[in-house]
């Protein structure tokens, strides 16, 4: 049998994930991530020696790589950020049910 849980529970759950996510300040790590990623591969220029067509091809494959994995990275962070807004908006939902029950009590 499962156990269903009540609204006071899922707002602990709700505020413990909020209080959690503001102790580790997840928004200020997405941020230096982003920086980072986009600092260190964007300001890179690529060097692709000349002498050999096979090295070259292979120098560029590997800068189409990095571009990608640049692209995914950014995409994480926005991703980590998304959620830590989407948390930040549930607890202020349990909040407000939360006040709207207690008014009724």
């Amino acid at each position: 049998m499962v156990k269903i849980p009540g609204m006071d529970d899922l707002k602990k759950m709700g505020t413990g994930l909020i209080d959690s996510a503001k102790s580790v300040k997840i928004g200020e790590m997405v941020d230096k991530l982003k920086s980072g990623i986009e600092s260190t591969v964007v300001s890179k220029k690529s060097v692709v020696p000349q002498s050999s067509e096979a090295v070259k091809k292979l120098f560029e494959g590997l800068y189409a790589e990095l571009d990608l994995l640049k692209a995914e990275q950014t995409k994480m962070a926005n991703s980590v950020k998304k959620i830590q807004d989407q948390l930040v908006e549930l607890a202020n939902a349990f909040d407000a049910m939360s006040s709207q029950s207690e008014e009724k009590k």
